[in-house]
Parts: structure tokens; sequence; C-alpha cells
């Protein structure tokens, strides 16, 4: 009885334990090697990107899959660059990283259906912070505690107003797609 209970207890926690060292690892690994192989200019390498980050958010990356086969067949643009696929969602112009897939309004993308240069490094910096917090942890923590310090800074919840001050996690990628904008370290914007 007690002995079967123990030994049970003892196998999950095991298991637990192995998983835990492994999602950590590929965090890890993850969050040193995307931003490399997303930098390159070779598509093998975003192949591995790509493979890397579905591994570690794997709901919305395969969720994201599954969109962009439908986007596909009714036409809409699909296009895989830096590491990531991007997806044709609606109109207007912008992009939300879930996963390995940046859901792309159709003003980010060029006539012949490529994503606009200035989306895929934006949206690429997203994408390491998804691999080393998780899919859920990244989310939670961008929409709570990114979006609170964004609006104590005096900036916006979800992105960055005109002086650069709001939401953390949107300062890196801010001047891929904002040239010339003023660019300020969160310590000014209090």
């Amino acid at each position: 009885g007690i002995a079967v209970l123990f030994v049970g207890c003892s196998a999950a926690t095991t298991g637990a334990v192995i998983a835990l060292c492994v999602w950590g690892g590929a965090s890890l690994l993850g969050t040193l090697l995307t931003p490399v192989l997303d930098k390159s200019n070779s598509s093998v390498a975003w192949f591995f990107s790509f493979l890397i980050k579905w591994i570690q958010s794997p709901v919305t990356t395969t969720i994201g899959l599954i969109a962009a086969l439908i986007v596909y067949a009714r036409g809409g643009d699909v296009d895989f660059h830096r590491g990531m696929l991007f997806i044709e969602v609606g109109t207007g112009y912008g992009a939300m990283t879930l996963g390995g897939v940046a859901w792309t309004l159709e003003d980010g993308f060029n006539p012949d259906g490529s994503v606009k240069d200035d989306l895929p490094p934006h949206e690429a910096n997203h994408s390491p912070q998804v691999v080393a917090l998780g899919e859920l942890g990244f989310y939670a923590t961008y929409v709570t505690v990114g979006g609170l310090l964004g609006v104590l800074q005096g900036g916006t919840w979800f992105g960055l107003d005109a002086n650069s001050c709001g939401n953390p996690f949107e300062k890196t990628p801010w001047p891929f797609d904002h040239p010339g904008a003023p660019v300020k370290s969160a310590s000014e914007c209090w």
C-alpha cells in the first residue's frame, strides 16, 4: 500500500523535475540561439529558429499553423521570414506574435505577398521573449507587468507612445518599425 504510493509519487516527482530541466534547457538555448538564427539570411537557420519557437510555444504556434493553412487556402498572404511565419489576418498595419507566427494586418505585406522589411525584425524580437518565458509566461507578463509599467510610465498598455514610453517589451523592437522616432530608456519615462 504505502510503498506503492511512495514509488508512484517519487516517479511523478522525478518526471516533473526532468520535464522542468528539459524546458529550462530549451528555454536557455532558444533564448541565445533564436536571435542569432533570425538575424541570418539563411532560410535553413530560420527553419531551425522556427522549430525552437514551436517547441517552446506549441499551442499558439500550432494554432497559427492551422490559421496559416486557412489563410493560404483563401488566397491571403503567408510569408516565412526571420524564423517566423507571417499571416494576413485583417486590415490596417501591425502584427502580433503568437509563438512562431505573427498575425499580420494586410498593410504589413508588399503587393507580391511578401512581408514588409520592418515587421520581421520587430516581431523576431518578441519570439525569443516567448521562448524564454514560455507562451503563457510571456503573454501573462506582457499583459500584466509590462502593461502596468507602461501605463505607470505615462505610455500605453500594449505599445509605446510617441515618446517611446510604455510597455517595456516593446522597447527593443520599437526602432525597427519606427525609424527616427525618439527612443527613451525606461528610466527617462518616469
